[in-house]
C-alpha cells in the first residue's frame, strides 16, 4: 500500500521541477529522494515520509506527512527563499499523482537552521497529504 507516498513524491517532483525560477535558484537537478554528500549547494531534499492509513469502512485514505529539507551554504535568506518558493507551490494545490486522488495538501510547519558544522544551513518543510486509491 506504499505505491499512493510514491505517486505524491513523483508529482511533487515534477511540480517543483516545472518551475523554471526555483530550478535557476538550485541549478540543474538539484532535487534529489536522499542527502547527497559533497553536493553542491543549494539542493532540496525528500526527508522522512510518514504514511498511514484511515481504517474505517469506507473509501481507503492514506495521510502521509513528508519533510522536505534545503540546504545551502550563501545564508540563511537563501534557505529560506527557497523553503517559501515550496510552500507556494505545494500548500493546497490541487496534485496530480498518478493512480491517486490528492484531497488534501497542507503546510505545517519551517523550520531553518544553521548546520552543525556551522557552515550552511537547513530549512525543512513539513506538509501533510491526504490520498484516496482511484478506482
Amino acid at each position: 500500500m506504499s505505491s499512493g507516498r510514491h505517486a505524491v513524491l513523483a508529482a511533487i517532483y515534477d511540480l517543483l521541477m516545472g518551475d523554471a525560477a526555483l530550478v535557476a535558484m538550485l541549478g540543474e537537478g538539484r532535487i534529489f529522494d536522499r542527502p547527497r554528500r559533497h553536493e553542491a549547494m543549494p539542493l532540496i531534499t525528500f526527508g522522512r515520509l510518514v504514511t498511514e492509513r484511515d481504517r474505517s469502512d469506507g473509501p481507503v485514505v492514506q495521510t502521509h506527512t513528508l519533510e522536505m529539507d534545503v540546504f545551502g551554504d550563501q545564508s540563511r535568506g537563501e534557505v529560506s527563499e527557497i523553503c517559501e518558493k515550496i510552500v507556494d507551490h505545494l500548500d493546497e494545490v490541487q496534485l496530480n499523482a498518478v493512480g491517486y486522488k490528492v484531497i488534501l495538501v497542507r503546510h505545517l510547519s519551517t523550520t531553518i537552521e544553521m548546520s552543525r558544522d556551522l557552515r550552511s544551513y537547513r530549512g525543512r518543510n513539513r506538509f501533510r497529504f491526504l490520498t484516496e486509491k482511484l478506482s
